[in-house]
């Protein structure tokens, strides 16, 4: 890889093909073949895929020749600094 290829779009629109390439990245990534039943595989990589999408605010890819390699998501919310208080309290009880 070389980084001068390298592109960082926002994903706006997301079609069954880049719903492919991300899902085939997150199961390489975490290596969910390694530690599942082969028929879980797809289904647990779709449903963390949604669940990041739908509680995402923006979602960005990194893009290596045209292939993605990489996305970063993140959730802007006005109130994160009260929310993180309150989870960092959470946390230490």
């Amino acid at each position: 890889m070389n980084k001068d290829n390298l592109i960082f779009t926002e994903l706006v629109d997301i079609n069954e093909a880049k719903l492919a390439d991300i899902n085939q990245l997150i199961i390489d990534t975490w290596a969910y073949q390694e530690w599942n039943k082969q028929d879980n595989v797809l289904p647990m990589a779709d449903f963390f895929l949604e669940t990041v999408l739908l509680t995402s605010t923006k979602v960005f890819v990194a893009k290596d020749k045209g292939k993605i390699i990489g996305v970063v998501a993140a959730a802007l919310t006005p109130d994160l600094l009260p929310k993180s208080r309150i989870r960092c309290r959470q946390e230490k009880r």
